[in-house]
């Protein structure tokens, strides 16, 4: 009964690992997916956008540079920051969740980085004035118009991060309540196993106890009837025997003590009927 007992709770904690383990894996993917899926894409469209503002800093460097040889430092720059620009965009692009504001901010920007050649022209010039109607009419409101699309897509990938974030929280209220319940519900059964035991054994315990209180008084008419397999049980039946062979001893002293009283002093007792010293 014991290892019974011990067997339950053995089940119990084995049930509660194992389900602890399997939501802990789930939430580990889901915490992997909102890193993936949430984070990651916000840091990639933020070095987008620190792109396009390089980028920006850059042209303006051209214009107000008036040595030829800075200017041309500068197209080679600019040329480096488009092309960081277009990779990182390529990369945001394969794990957005809004393709189509992507493809509209690659749209814009592009026709900003196509309006740059005319800049650089009217730069190489020096002439500021064609550059400043150049800004205000071909670079831009394609800029503001491309910003305006970036902040749209950070607001939209920040709510799908919120979204995930929620469903992460969800994730692990869910586990910690199938833990709590399934935890729960083990502990009282492992209980009422455990008291059932207990009350078995406290059971038996007695009755074998009222079997040896009335051997101490001379009576050995009680028996604890106890058929049960376990240490108890064994204990039990041993001293059933144990008193039904004092029962057949006394009885045949008895019988050899009226036999002798009656003359027959040659009435014996069957050994047979009795084991080891009886």
């Amino acid at each position: 009964k014991f290892i019974a007992c011990i067997g339950v709770m053995a089940a119990v904690a084995l049930s509660v690992g194992v389900l602890g383990i399997s939501r802990m894996s789930s939430m580990n993917d889901t915490m992997h997916a909102l890193y993936n899926e949430g984070l990651v894409p916000l840091n990639q469209v933020q070095t987008v956008q620190a792109d396009m503002a390089v980028t920006r800093q850059d042209v303006l460097n051209h214009t107000v540079t008036l040595d030829p040889a800075g200017k041309a430092k500068y197209d080679d720059i600019v040329k480096a920051d488009n092309a960081k620009y277009t990779a990182d965009l390529d990369v945001y692009a394969k794990q957005t969740s809004v393709p189509e504001l992507v493809a509209q901010l690659r749209e814009t920007w592009g026709t900003y980085i196509s309006a740059q050649s005319a800049v650089f022209e009217a730069s190489r010039r020096n002439d500021l004035v064609e550059v400043g109607k150049l800004r205000e009419t071909a670079t831009g409101p394609y800029t503001s118009k491309s910003y305006k699309i970036v902040a749209e897509i950070v607001q939209k990938e920040t709510d799908a991060a919120k979204h995930r974030v929620a469903d992460a929280t969800e994730t692990y209220q869910a586990a910690r309540q199938q833990t709590i319940i399934v935890l729960s519900v083990g502990m009282v059964l492992a209980m009422g196993f455990g008291l059932t035991i207990a009350r078995m054994l406290v059971g038996s315990v007695r009755q074998v106890s009222h079997v040896v209180d009335g051997l101490a008084v001379g009576d050995l008419e009680r028996r604890s009837d106890i058929d049960s397999t376990d240490e108890v049980g064994r204990m039990a039946a041993g001293l059933d025997n144990a008193i039904g062979s004092l029962k057949r001893l006394i009885a045949d002293f008895n019988q050899l003590a009226s036999e002798h009283g009656s003359g027959d002093i040659d009435a014996r007792v069957d050994a047979n009927r009795h084991q080891g010293d009886f």
